[in-house]
């Protein structure tokens, strides 16, 4: 029997204190199963998604209904050396109007990978992301394409309308210039 080194890793990390309840289903907490969390991690993964691609599209009425009514949204960080920083939007209508003034006619693609997504309560989660965006302003704009990389500390709410995000950190990591193509 071969062990590759991953399957070795794997069999030596401590395993998360997980048990069967009486009818056999994998408990995390009292009341709480694997699969809730799995449902759960799947449906803000499509919530991040769908919100990226709201951007992507310019669909901003759509792109501010992912957010919860009062949602704090801080990119504060994001501010370069020298220049004063946004203060947080308070609501998902405030940042889709920013972002949608912001991006105007430039083509985007946003990315997010590498969810960490933890279950805090059966309506409660947060998720840290890597996120990745190509800029390209229009001919003549002024502004220069770029590539950035970026993280993103959400948190998450489950409300009548499914998940939402109540808040939303951008950390910035690097920015680089790009010619169009």
């Amino acid at each position: 029997h071969m062990v590759f080194w991953w399957q070795a890793e794997v069999e030596r990390r401590p395993r998360p204190a997980v048990r069967e309840d009486s009818g056999g289903a994998r408990v995390v907490r009292k009341g709480e199963t694997m699969t809730d969390h799995a449902i759960i991690h799947a449906e803000i993964c499509r919530l991040k998604a769908e919100t990226l691609l709201a951007v992507d599209q310019k669909r901003w009425e759509d792109f501010a209904s992912f957010f919860t009514e009062d949602a704090l949204i801080d990119y504060s960080r994001a501010a370069p050396p020298g220049v004063e920083a946004p203060p947080p939007f308070r609501s998902g209508a405030a940042y889709a109007q920013f972002a949608g003034a912001f991006v105007g006619e430039a083509r985007t693609v946003h990315l997010a990978s590498l969810p960490i997504i933890k279950v805090l309560a059966p309506d409660r989660a947060t998720g840290v992301w890597k996120m990745e965006d190509i800029i390209i302003w229009p001919e003549g704009s002024g502004q220069p394409s770029r590539h950035g990389y970026a993280t993103y500390e959400d948190e998450y709410q489950l409300t009548a309308n499914g998940w939402r995000i109540s808040a939303l950190r951008f950390t910035p990591l690097l920015s680089v210039s790009i010619d169009a193509v």
